[in-house]
């Protein structure tokens, strides 16, 4: 690798800049006006971002970049689209990818003036016409996507009418504990090949890549409130003090099952993403504690 220093990214060479595209309950979208400050096209409205480090992957520098300049913790979704920023005018080249997000904590707010001037929430149909030239092409291809990602919450929805109802029909023949046991080996065994898929899409440290997991699919559009409180190399420990999946089994009238579809799949997905993984955890929502402790080690 050629060596850079005093070299400017986007300048004389190509930088990386991460965009989010961050879309509240409501479906509307957070935009930011750049700032006198911003490296280039002050004064356009923009979906937020910021450029990559050396070594940082695409969603931690999202991650950090709004929580320095906004204070929000977010969730990276799906990879909407990578796009050439390249502005002659300016002498810049910049490749952005732009990924759906959605916000875990905190309520945006201005926290460097200097590259930002005004924050807003808007409808996709009634964004602002000043848009920077990246976040042209992003909105056009947000608004024309036409197969948008299914949430981990939404993909349970879908699945649990028809598991309950199989798991109901065969407890008439062989019995309710019996239906639920044979169904329950099958989703550990489905959950072990799910691991296994998701670390491949999650490589890197272990327990970090799991925390990712955690934050970005499981807890996706407020599904989980989670509360880390350790993570390091060697355990990821955190509590879920709410779950939308607990509360979604009991509104389809399968929350005896609730455990068996869902809660039953984490130990097997652990060990189906590494295979040192282990899970002690003593209670759970869905069994009626206040909440879930969730205590993931890595043993070799």
């Amino acid at each position: 690798m050629s060596d850079t220093t005093g070299l400017r990214r986007g300048t004389d060479y190509v930088g990386v800049g991460a965009g989010a595209i961050i879309v509240n309950e409501q479906g509307q979208l957070f935009l930011a006006r750049r700032g006198p400050e911003a490296k280039n096209e002050c004064g356009l409205w923009e979906f937020p971002g910021g450029a990559v480090e050396f070594g940082e992957q695409l969603a931690e520098a999202l991650r950090r970049e709004m929580r320095e300049e906004y204070g929000i913790e977010i969730a990276v979704g799906e990879l909407l689209d990578v796009v050439d920023h390249i502005l002659p005018a300016e002498g810049q080249h910049w490749v952005s990818p732009t990924f759906i997000c959605t916000i875990v904590s905190g309520t945006p707010a201005i926290h460097e003036p200097g590259k930002c001037s005004q924050i807003g929430w808007f409808a996709p149909e009634a964004a602002p016409v000043d848009l920077t030239q990246i976040t042209r092409e992003n909105l056009a291809h947000y608004l024309t996507r036409s197969s948008p990602r299914v949430s981990h919450l939404l993909r349970r929805e879908i699945q649990a009418p028809v598991a309950a109802g199989l798991i109901r029909e065969f407890a008439g023949v062989v019995g309710y504990d019996k239906a639920v046991g044979i169904a329950a080996a099958a989703i550990r065994k489905d959950a072990i090949a799910a691991g296994r898929s998701m670390r491949e899409k999650y490589p890197g440290a272990v327990l970090l890549a799991l925390g990712q997991i955690v934050r970005e699919v499981w807890a996706a559009e407020g599904a989980m409130t989670v509360q880390i409180l350790e993570e390091t190399d060697q355990k990821l420990s955190f509590d879920v003090t709410g779950c939308q999946y607990a509360e979604l089994y009991g509104r389809l009238g399968v929350k005896d099952l609730g455990f068996c579809l869902s809660c039953n799949r984490d130990e097997a997905f652990a060990q189906g993403f590494h295979p040192g993984l282990k899970l002690v955890r003593t209670q759970t929502i869905m069994e009626g504690a206040p909440r879930c402790d969730f205590r993931f080690y890595l043993v070799a």
